[in-house]
């Protein structure tokens, strides 16, 4: 469980990107939250064609000209924090597979 709250809703919309991370990623660092965003991007269908760079980049450098709206930040929440679940469960299995190959 984060220690932060990611249902937490900013005050005034469009959200910036470096906000909407802080928000719904949390962290410590920028850099950290940034690289879970574009692992995201390149998984999901909102990072056009599944993980291309150059897509990945495009949706980046919009979002942080543009902010996120207010309709779009609600699904994008939803979604990462679906994602981010899954990964973890995907990181705890294939950890415990490993751990249970040793003995």
């Amino acid at each position: 469980m984060p220690k932060h709250d990611p249902y937490r809703t900013p005050s005034k919309f469009p959200v910036p990107l470096d906000e909407f991370l802080r928000l719904v990623v949390g962290g410590r660092y920028k850099a950290d939250r940034l690289k879970l965003y574009r692992d995201y991007l390149g998984e999901s269908i909102i990072g056009g064609s599944l993980g291309t760079l150059d897509s990945i980049e495009q949706t980046i450098k919009h979002n942080r000209s543009h902010g996120i709206p207010q309709l779009f930040f609600r699904e994008l929440r939803e979604n990462f924090l679906v994602w981010r679940a899954m990964k973890r469960k995907a990181q705890g299995r294939a950890a415990a597979k490993k751990r249970w190959a040793k003995d």
